[in-house]
């Protein structure tokens, strides 16, 4: 990713957020993240809150029992980040066998499919941190299978 800890990761989502707001020019990594805020409207305020009031709670937010808007949008990094990389490797045919089945039924079908890829990512990782073990990445190429329709 691109920081190690919770609060640089936050202040990268405020810096692009600001520089965004700013018009000003992104860098690559930069635009990859704008990317993912553009498509959250619903975190845009607290974005808002955290680059006009620096010294707002958010910054120290735990968001225990809501939704964590940076893990969200990080997750969405994340899932890019693999279909750079392919890594694990496959996961970019994986991704659009799940996309050309599930996307191609609505509107929002691509953001909804990859909310369905981000759990199993999400899933993956918990199972690892638990079990103190690097992250199995062919169980979570099985559990990509799984999300592809059998029509």
């Amino acid at each position: 990713m691109f920081a190690e800890t919770r609060d640089e990761t936050r202040n990268f989502f405020h810096a692009v957020w600001s520089k965004m707001s700013a018009s000003e020019a992104l860098t690559p990594l930069e635009t990859i993240v704008a990317d993912v805020i553009k498509k959250h409207p619903e975190y845009h305020k607290t974005l808002d809150t955290i680059v006009n009031d620096p010294l707002d709670s958010n910054q120290s937010n735990d968001y225990i029992n809501r939704d964590n808007p940076f893990l969200h949008m990080g997750l969405h990094i994340a899932l890019v980040e693999q279909l750079q990389s392919d890594r694990p490797k496959g996961v970019r045919r994986v991704y659009s066998q799940i996309i050309e089945k599930l996307a191609a039924a609505d509107a929002n079908g691509l953001h909804d499919a990859e909310h369905r890829i981000m759990q199993c990512l999400s899933d993956t990782l918990w199972s690892a941190g638990r079990s103190g073990q690097a992250p199995d990445e062919d169980v979570y190429l099985e559990n990509l299978q799984k999300l592809i329709p059998k029509r």
